[in-house]
């Protein structure tokens, strides 16, 4: 009793999938489709809406590695400030109090331009993910646009909305 429901329900659920991933296709299909191209391929095809974006997407790693940088050399300029400032060797035993502050102030500067670093790399990396998403939004909708009447009718406003909104995210 409750089979022909279940059967009309995936017969529905199929006609919906096929045709969100077949419309506008040139090559239409799916697994039980060989017609179309393998899996595998398919992340590849998001590039073109990264392709705007790709001075931030390497100047976000770029800034993180430069941050990095100057945090391990920090390790570096208080062993200078140690050994040779305070404890004077090198300079047979005399501490060197205008060593000390001028290291001390280049390590001031060179932890604010690791902050900096890191908080480029940050909005770089953000921009670049925001607006790849946004790019990607656009396409969904442009498709949606351009569903057929038949294709609209098998999908409601929410579920819609919900594939633009939250999937792509």
């Amino acid at each position: 009793q409750h089979a022909p429901a279940a059967a009309a329900r995936f017969r529905k659920t199929h006609k919906m999938n096929t045709a969100v991933h077949t419309a506008g296709d040139s090559n239409p299909g799916n697994a039980r489709n060989p017609g179309k191209k393998p899996r595998s391929t398919e992340p590849l095809k998001l590039l073109k809406f990264a392709a705007k974006y790709w001075p931030l997407v390497l100047l976000g790693p770029l800034f993180m590695v430069l941050e990095v940088s100057v945090d391990l050399f920090q390790p570096r300029m208080m062993e200078v400030i140690v050994d040779r400032g305070i404890l004077g060797i090198g300079n047979g035993g005399l501490s060197d109090i205008h060593l000390v502050i001028s290291t001390g102030i280049r390590m001031i500067l060179l932890v604010i331009a690791g902050g900096c670093f890191g908080i480029l790399s940050g909005v770089c990396a953000n921009v670049a993910g925001q607006s790849f998403g946004n790019n990607i939004r656009k396409a969904c909708f442009t498709r949606i646009m351009h569903f057929s009447f038949e294709q609209t009718d098998a999908f409601s406003t929410g579920s819609l909305i919900t594939r633009i909104t939250n999937d792509v995210t």
